[in-house]
C-alpha cells in the first residue's frame, strides 16, 4: 500500500449534483494515479454506489473543524477546487469566506492545491483582496476556463493554469442503468426523442452581503419573481413548439436537491404547464447515473453548467441558459456555440430562437456528436494529466516562500 491520503475541499457537495460530480471524478482520478490512496472529502456522505468512492467523510461546518485540521495534517495534499468558489456574484461574503477557510487550513496542510477553481466575477475590491490572500495560500493555482483566468490572474502572484472542470473525467453508469431509471420514472422508451431540461431559480439578488442560501433560510422572499415568470413563459413556449414539431418527450432533470436550491420544485412548476403526458421529472442523485441518462437524450436545455458537461461526455449537445460567465467559458472549451443569456430570454421574446436552437441540437448528425464526445474526452485527459503532475511533483513550500506570497 502507498499509505497516501488526499483531502478534497470544495463546493456544496451535500445537495448539488454538480459538486458531487466534481468530488467523485477527483476521487476516481486520484485512485487511478495512486491505486491504494485514501480519499477524504469535506461532506456528508455521498449517495453514490460502485467503485472509487471516498474513504473518509469530514463533517462540514463548525462541528467538523477539529476533524478537518486533523485530516489535513494527515494528508499528502489538500485539493481545493471545482465549483464556483472564488466569485462574488452571489454574495460579497463568499470570497472572504474562502480566504479565511484556506488561512485556517494552511498551518496544518503540507500542500494546498488549487485545482480547476471556478473563479469570477470578482467585481468588488474586497473580493479581489480576498482572492489575493486565498491564492497566496495555494501551492499551485488552476482555474477551469479562460474567463476564470482573466478574473483571477490579476489577484494572483503565481501563474494561473487553465485546467478543465474535473467533472469531465467522471465515468458514466451503464446504459442499462440509465434505461432502468428512465423506465421507473415512466418516461417512454418507444423511440420518441427525449429532450432533457435542467433548470434552477434565476434572478436572485446578486452581490449583496447576505448569501442567497442564508437569505432563503432566514425566510426572505425570493427576488426576481416577475422576471422568473417571464422566463418561464418563454421557455414553456419554446418547449411547446419543439414538442409540436418533433413529437419529443421532455425529461426534467433537477440537480440541486436542498430546501435552499430546490430544482425539483422549479422543474415541477414548468412541467405542469406543458401538455399532459408530454413531460416527466426524473430525480437522480448519483452523478454517474445522471451522466448515463444524458446519453439517452437527443439534446439538453442546460440551465446549470454541470449537466451540460456530463451530456457532452456522452455526445449529447446542449443549449445553454447562461446566468454568469462560467457558461461562456465552459461552452467555449467544449466548442459548443448554442448559449443564450437567461436575462435576454426573460426580457425579450426569444421563444422562437430558443426552440430553433433546441431543434438544431436535436438533429445534429452522429459525426458531430462523436466529435463532441472526442473533444470532451480530450478535456478529461488534460485534467487527469495535470492532476497527476501536481500530485506527484509539487513540493511543499518553504516558509519564506509562503510569507513572500502573502506579502505581495
Amino acid at each position: 500500500m502507498s499509505g497516501r491520503q488526499f483531502l478534497i475541499v470544495g463546493g456544496d457537495i451535500a445537495g448539488n449534483l454538480g459538486d458531487s460530480a466534481i468530488a467523485l471524478a477527483l476521487t476516481e482520478a486520484i485512485k487511478r494515479i495512486h491505486r491504494e490512496a485514501r480519499i477524504a472529502i469535506v461532506a456528508n456522505q455521498l449517495r453514490v454506489h460502485g467503485p472509487d468512492v471516498p474513504d473518509l467523510y469530514v463533517a462540514p461546518g463548525p462541528r467538523g473543524m477539529k476533524g478537518l485540521f486533523a485530516t489535513a495534517a494527515a494528508s499528502d495534499a489538500v485539493i481545493c477546487g471545482g465549483g464556483g468558489l472564488f466569485q462574488d456574484d452571489d454574495s460579497l461574503v463568499k470570497m472572504p469566506y474562502w480566504a479565511f477557510r484556506l488561512l485556517t487550513i494552511r498551518p496544518f496542510a503540507r500542500r494546498i492545491i488549487g485545482f480547476s477553481i471556478g473563479a469570477g466575477p470578482l467585481r468588488h475590491p474586497l473580493s479581489r483582496f480576498s482572492a489575493r490572500i486565498a491564492t497566496a495560500l495555494l501551492d499551485t493555482v488552476s482555474v477551469r476556463d479562460r474567463l476564470a483566468k482573466e478574473a483571477l490572474q490579476s489577484s494572483c502572484s503565481q501563474t494561473v493554469d487553465v485546467i478543465p472542470d474535473p467533472a469531465f473525467m467522471l465515468t458514466a453508469a451503464s446504459g442499462q442503468a440509465a434505461d432502468k431509471a428512465l423506465g421507473a420514472a415512466g418516461i417512454p422508451l418507444d423511440g420518441r426523442p427525449l429532450i432533457g431540461v435542467a433548470l434552477r431559480r434565476y434572478f436572485n439578488a446578486a452581490g449583496g452581503m447576505i448569501p442567497h442560501q442564508l437569505r432563503t433560510r432566514l425566510g426572505f422572499t425570493p427576488r426576481g419573481r416577475s422576471r422568473m415568470a417571464e422566463l418561464r413563459a418563454r421557455i414553456i413556449g419554446a418547449l411547446e413548439a419543439v414538442i409540436a414539431k418533433t413529437g419529443a418527450h421532455v425529461v426534467f432533470l433537477p440537480t440541486y436537491h436542498s430546501p435552499v436550491e430546490n430544482d425539483t420544485q422549479i422543474c415541477k412548476e414548468f412541467a405542469d404547464l406543458l401538455p399532459q403526458g408530454s413531460a416527466s421529472i426524473l430525480e437522480a442523485s448519483d452523478p454517474r447515473l445522471y451522466k448515463a441518462i444524458m446519453g439517452r437524450l437527443r439534446a439538453l436545455l442546460a440551465g446549470r453548467m454541470h449537466p451540460a458537461i456530463l451530456a457532452a461526455g456522452m455526445g449529447t449537445p446542449s443549449v445553454g441558459l447562461a446566468y454568469n460567465q462560467k457558461f461562456r467559458g465552459t461552452f467555449e472549451l467544449m466548442r459548443q456555440k448554442r448559449v443564450i443569456d437567461v436575462a435576454e430570454v426573460a426580457e425579450q421574446d426569444c421563444a422562437d430562437q430558443l426552440a430553433r436552437l433546441l431543434v438544431q441540437a436535436m438533429y445534429q448528425d452522429d459525426g458531430t456528436r462523436q466529435e463532441l464526445k472526442r473533444r470532451t474526452n480530450e478535456l478529461a485527459e488534460r485534467t487527469r494529466h495535470h492532476l497527476a503532475r501536481v500530485l506527484n511533483s509539487q513540493p511543499p513550500p518553504e516558509p519564506a516562500e509562503l510569507a513572500n506570497r502573502l506579502g505581495q
